[in-house]
């Protein structure tokens, strides 16, 4: 009985500094993943800018807005304010057309 207790002893001693390493490394996991969560925003954000679309000259892009029927989409949607949300360019460029807001569907409650 004493070499099982003795044994046990041995394998605890062996067993205890993985369990602290594993528990070290799952940390260092965690914090790498956060890492990468940072840097892949940051990388999209650049993605985004560098996008075709973002170098469309105004005109073109109000030629495409242009074409979105107004009505077509509930209230809270409509494509005005829309394109309003999709970046800051856009939502100058939108705010700043009167032609985009001649026709604003509203709805009966």
């Amino acid at each position: 009985m004493a070499h099982v207790r003795l044994d046990m002893i041995a394998i605890d001693s062996v067993l205890r500094p993985r369990l602290d390493r594993v528990r070290e490394l799952e940390s260092e996991i965690t914090q790498l993943h956060a890492e990468v969560d940072v840097i892949s925003t940051t990388l999209d954000k650049y993605h985004s800018f560098h996008a075709p679309i973002r170098h469309l000259p105004p005109e073109v892009l109000l030629s495409i807005f242009s074409h979105l029927e107004p009505g077509r989409m509930p209230l809270e949607n409509d494509a005005p304010w829309v394109l309003t949300r999709v970046c800051s360019s856009w939502r100058d460029l939108v705010t700043h057309t009167p032609t985009l807001w001649s026709t604003i569907s509203v709805d009966s409650w």
